[in-house]
């Protein structure tokens, strides 16, 4: 049994609830534990207690107000049973909501407009030109307006005949970005229908004013990504290759907008100093944080440093600090509830000019890597296809900081919404489109903000695997994918042997090697240890297993027995596995299990005929693996 819902972009959705009933078989009294990996769906009970031969019904229903907020598409999870008593018994159900493009306004692309330009202007690119339109078979009316001043857009509306289009510019008004202070200002690009609403879409808008090309500067004031940090006197200031600020310090902070505050009880917009995975899931952003599984103590009130600071009490931080500062999403219990962060670095001596930011989690914040070790000749030079992104696209997905310090699947409720994918899979897919992106015939020039974040993402990897967090990403379901490759990528362009030689540390736990394996007779017939089906004729084919390192118990045969094979896993790890070919890196990452099953995961489903997203979860990895695999 599956639960299936479908509505248009933005609801409404037609589903039932279903229920399923969760009964003791054995002799004794077991516990058991209920949850859903799709932030839409939620279950009636997280679990309980049964005696022998009693059960229970678990109702799974569809969230209508987290379901609207999802893209077009077919999103997929599982909802998990867990036996904790002896783990026998432990299943999954699956989900499948589909959402599809309402019928009214169309607005393309689907990427927002960044510029940016040194203090005082100018800003480039001046403009971005959108597509509007009308999708329905009557005339439609629209309209367009920016939330802050300094964009104009051109028109500012109009009526669409059916089936009709029309270009939609925004500009900027470069006499009043001028004025604009250091940091990274954003806007919101409102397009809306008039007529029925259903096509009413947003598109972020964000202009970058950075220092002087001379280097670092003074100022008493900060901006990055929405949020401000205001000191009390000018200090010196600058910014690292990707964009993201270092002040010399100690520095004092009288405010940090939006501020931390607390309102029914619930406190928001949280900072944190150094935030480390040993820290657990003890955390000061946000006091609803982990929603249900919530626990007395996962929010700590002395973490967040932002809480009651002004003029008269201000934040004192210290030198060889990452002050890591986020904005909360507006409801609380919500999965992820921060909505987007920055990094701000607290250094003793400015940086030299090109200085990649320490990661936050790393205690020392010495300055290790420098753009000009990248060795851009270590990239492939391919022939574009025709699915192939923009690398501006593809750099504003890596930009902005991924917060991963909290260990396994509940670290989904840190992820920033605005700032990275709060799902596994969709990480490995953002990261291996962005890594194939690297590896195509752009410019060296072209490639080079989309690989200082890729690089700059392992950097802040490396940094939550080595100060305490090298069990974080143990495997699990489709949660845990997409954190190796980006350590082992910036190790590679940065000439670093640590990071380089990731794979080769096997008190570092990654998804994908986790989740791996060659099929093998270990004891005299008996066929991994007993687990999952497996026969003599298996022996030796790369398999896989949703906690295969861990929770063997798991291992299911049945290429149909374990949602998570197709709808969450491999069928993103296409663009990490290729890309790691074409570099010649397979021996680096060390698990031949895994990029043997990635080719075995091919067969066997083209053999099959799935060839939809549980094939590929986006198209150009796939593409450039049936253009490309062949040669490497």
């Amino acid at each position: 049994m599956i639960f299936n819902a479908a509505g248009a972009q933005g609801g409404p959705f037609l589903s039932d609830s279903a229920e399923f009933v969760v009964r003791n078989v054995g002799g004794g009294v077991l516990d058991w534990s209920v949850s859903s990996t799709e932030l839409c769906t939620g279950v009636s009970a997280q679990g309980g207690r049964l005696a022998a031969d009693e059960s229970t019904t678990i109702t799974v229903s569809l969230d209508d107000e987290e379901a609207a907020r999802l893209g077009i598409g077919i999103h997929t999870g599982s909802v998990d049973f867990v036996n904790d008593s002896n783990g026998s018994g432990t299943t999954s159900r699956g989900i499948e909501v589909d959402v599809f493009a309402a019928s009214g306004l169309i607005v393309e692309p689907a990427v927002g407009f960044a510029s940016s330009g040194p203090l005082g202007g100018p800003f480039s690119p001046a403009s971005f030109q959108y597509s509007v339109s009308n999708t329905g078979d009557s005339e439609l009316a629209w309209a367009a307006v920016v939330s802050e001043p300094g964009l104009d857009v051109s028109p500012a509306g109009g009526v669409l005949d059916a089936g009709g289009s029309q270009a939609l510019t925004v500009t900027i008004d470069q006499t009043e970005a001028k004025l604009l202070p250091l940091g990274s200002h954003a806007a919101i690009l409102f397009i809306l229908d008039l007529t029925n609403g259903n096509g009413s879409t947003t598109r972020p808008m964000t202009v970058d004013v950075s220092v002087p090309s001379s280097g670092g500067t003074l100022a008493s004031r900060l901006t990055q990504f929405g949020i401000e940090w205001v000191f009390d006197r000018a200090y010196e200031v600058g910014q690292f290759a990707n964009g993201d600020w270092w002040v010399v310090g100690p520095v004092r902070i009288v405010n940090i907008d939006p501020q931390s505050t607390v309102t029914a009880g619930r406190t928001i917009n949280g900072s944190m100093i150094n935030p480390s995975p040993r820290n657990g899931m003890t955390q000061g952003y946000d006091s609803t944080m982990y929603a249900q599984y919530k626990s007395p103590g996962n929010y700590e009130p002395l973490e967040n440093v932002a809480a009651g600071i002004s003029t008269k009490s201000p934040l004192i931080v210290p030198t060889s600090s990452s002050l890591v500062s986020t904005v909360s999403q507006s409801l609380g219990n919500t999965r992820p509830q921060i909505e987007t962060a920055a990094v701000l670095t607290v250094l003793d001596q400015a940086p030299p000019d090109g200085s990649f930011r320490p990661a936050y989690s790393d205690p020392s914040k010495r300055i290790r890597f420098n753009e000009r070790q990248l060795d851009y000749d270590l990239l492939g030079k391919l022939p574009k296809l025709a699915s192939t992104p923009g690398l501006k696209s593809v750099e504003q997905s890596l930009r902005r900081p991924w917060l991963d310090h909290v260990p396994q699947w509940i670290g989904r409720y840190i992820h920033p919404a605005e700032n990275m994918p709060d799902y596994g899979r969709d990480m490995a897919d953002v990261i291996g489109r962005a890594s194939l992106a690297l590896n195509l015939d752009f410019t060296d020039a072209e490639k080079r903000e989309t690989l200082v974040s890729l690089v700059q993402l392992g950097i802040d990897f490396y940094g939550v695997a080595t100060n305490g967090g090298a069990n974080n990403w143990a495997a699990a379901a489709g949660h845990m994918s997409g954190r190796k490759w980006p350590i082992l990528f910036a190790g590679i362009m940065l000439g670093d042997p640590d990071m380089g030689g990731i794979g080769f540390d096997t008190s570092i736990k990654f998804g994908e090697d986790g989740q791996t394996f060659y099929v093998e007779e270990t004891s005299p017939g008996v066929f991994n240890n007993g687990n999952g089906g497996y026969t003599a004729k298996q022996v030796g084919l790369a398999e896989w297993g949703t906690a295969h390192s861990h929770r063997p118990s798991l291992d299911d045969a049945d290429w149909h027995g374990d949602p998570y094979r197709l709808c969450c896993t491999a069928n993103s790890w296409w663009g990490q596995i290729l890309s790691a070919r074409i570099m010649g890196a397979q021996g680096l990452w060390n698990h031949d299990e895994l990029f043997d099953y990635q080719d075995r995961y091919y067969d066997e489903n083209v053999a099959r005929g799935i060839l939809d997203y549980r094939l590929r979860w986006s198209r150009f990895p796939i593409d450039m693996w049936n253009a490309y695999r062949s040669s490497y």
